[in-house]
């Protein structure tokens, strides 16, 4: 199965906001295993949306948990056909 990236947006009833992540994994569920593996899963609960075919995240926000203003201010690039990275 081909890794895809996944968007992972975490909120607590009490706490609000606990912080967003870009990881790239086969599916849903080794995402979120992976999120707790690599300590990056602050708890709460998690909403979870596949990046669209053909973009990925930027490296700086890759594989770590982002404040809100970090999100806001990331932008997933466009890969080429040659599968290199272009800024968008």
């Amino acid at each position: 199965m081909a890794s895809v990236w996944f968007y992972m947006s975490f909120v607590s009833e009490h706490e609000g906001f606990l912080g967003g992540l870009y990881i790239q994994d086969t599916d849903v569920i080794s995402a979120i295993r992976q999120s707790h593996l690599r300590g990056l899963n602050p708890g709460g609960d998690v909403a979870l949306i596949e990046v669209p075919s053909g973009y990925e995240p930027s490296p700086e926000v890759r594989d770590r948990l982002l404040t809100k203003n970090e999100i806001v201010d990331s932008r997933l690039q466009k890969r080429s056909s040659e599968n290199e990275v272009q800024g968008n």
